[in-house]
């Protein structure tokens, strides 16, 4: 299984010198298989290059995962390359939150005007798309097993997703607050179980510990909170995401690099890939 981070940003996107080296393009990840089926979970701004990277000989079926609707979760949708190919059809699988009485409703809404020059009706969108509502479930896509659990996350919550192919395990759980309980969450021993054995976790860690106490029930973690959870579940890779749209390379590098830890970890860029095996 293979991983690609095209956006791992948060809130907003970023631009600039200081941002070089990590990226300012907001969340989206790609798994492959071994036997090459791909999926993306959310769409942010990173799935622009993503859908710049596919080819004529790649499937013309593309599977999303979204973990909520926050923009920076899927404000890159209307600029996908393939929504404008009837060859193509969009698998798109979400969870029913507050304010979102289908998967289809958040796009309904940023897929128009004033906010987009085209409706999600337009002829121009000439790809199928067909909306799957997920809660906390199993299913399976090809050779990938996936499953998810509701995070603790702010507006009616988010989903986290473990991608297993074989005895291969990814788990991304993003905007996230492992010690704060909001209404849709779980205690924080439901994520170290879901967690469990990961060969590779990405997870959220927006803030420092000093940080934290000021954003308090605001959704994200913090660094060390990650760390723990790294520990607890066994987890054989930490990667740090989601940061701020205030948090320069140099910062980052400061702040993530240098942690005191026996736990393989790494502040995610942009672009950056793991193969697990």
């Amino acid at each position: 299984m293979k991983v690609i981070c095209w956006g791992v940003r948060g809130s907003l996107p970023a631009s600039g010198r200081d941002y070089a080296k990590y990226g300012g393009d907001t969340t989206c990840i790609e798994v492959v298989s071994t036997k090459g089926e791909r999926l993306i979970i959310d769409s942010g701004t990173g799935i622009r290059r993503l859908s710049n990277s596919l080819k004529e000989a790649d499937s013309k079926t593309v599977n999303l995962l979204l973990t909520h609707y926050h923009l920076d979760h899927i404000m890159g949708t209307p600029f996908i390359r393939q929504l404008f190919d009837h060859r193509y059809t969009f698998n798109i699988f979400g969870p029913c939150l507050e304010g979102a009485q289908t998967v289809r409703t958040p796009f309904e809404t940023t897929i128009s005007p004033p906010y987009f020059p085209l409706a999600l009706e337009n002829k121009a969108i000439q790809a199928n798309l067909h909306f799957h509502t997920i809660n906390e479930t199993e299913f399976k896509i090809g050779s990938l097993s996936i499953s998810t659990i509701r995070v603790s996350h702010t507006n009616g919550g988010a989903l986290g997703y473990a991608i297993e192919e074989g005895d291969t395990k990814f788990v991304l759980l993003t905007d996230n607050e492992l010690f704060y309980a909001h209404p849709q969450g779980h205690p924080y021993e439901s994520y170290v179980n879901f967690a469990r054995n990961a060969d590779l976790l990405l997870h959220d860690a927006q803030f420092t510990q000093e940080e934290y106490p000021r954003h308090l029930g605001w959704g994200h973690s913090s660094i060390e909170d990650v760390l723990t959870l790294g520990h607890d579940c066994a987890a054989k890779q930490v990667g740090f995401i989601h940061y701020s749209i205030e948090r320069t390379d140099s910062e980052i590098d400061r702040l993530y690099g240098n942690l005191t830890t026996d736990l393989p970890v790494t502040p995610v860029h942009q672009d950056q890939s793991f193969t697990l095996s």
